[in-house]
């Protein structure tokens, strides 16, 4: 799977050269180019019809690994009320991923970019960052830093 998943995001990253835009508030959501543990590529309008919380963190990040808890709690609030969340791991891979899911007992879903396609299109340059984007495809926020208690349950209000 290593190196399958190698060569289908050098592909995303070579499709990356081509003057592809980035992750705008008020705008279309670009694809993440990002794999799931199973090796397959994380579509975004798969999630279409969802509010998408797209977290986007690194291992040995202090605060990626604090504000987990304050994600689960957010994700097992409204996982039945059209709200979809994925955590992106960037520069790691499974290991890193299934390490984290242990330690901290997280339910939600999860991705990787090793070749920091995803980070590029979402221009992540600070761990975590987050985006919130609605039913429509739409990125409608962008949070960089930590979470702060009740912070995703305020945006997700401010959508409905």
């Amino acid at each position: 799977m290593g190196a399958a998943a190698a060569v289908l995001c050098l592909g995303f990253a070579l499709a990356g050269c081509q003057g592809e835009t980035t992750a705008k508030v008020g705008e279309a959501a670009p694809e993440l180019g990002a794999i799931d543990l199973d090796g397959n590529t994380v579509r975004l309008a798969d999630f279409r019809g969802d509010v998408t919380v797209v977290n986007f963190w690194q291992g040995g990040c202090a605060p990626c690994l604090t504000e987990m808890p304050k994600i689960q709690a957010f994700h097992e609030k409204h996982m039945s009320d059209g709200v979809h969340v994925l955590a992106v791991n960037i520069g790691g891979g499974p290991r890193i991923i299934r390490d984290t899911i242990a330690e901290t007992g997280v339910t939600f879903d999860f991705a990787f970019d090793e070749v920091f396609v995803a980070s590029t299109r979402y221009q992540v340059n600070f761990f975590p960052t987050t985006y919130i984007i609605d039913g429509n495809g739409i990125v409608r926020d962008r949070i960089v830093g930590e979470l702060r208690p009740g912070q995703l349950e305020t945006r997700l209000a401010d959508l409905r």
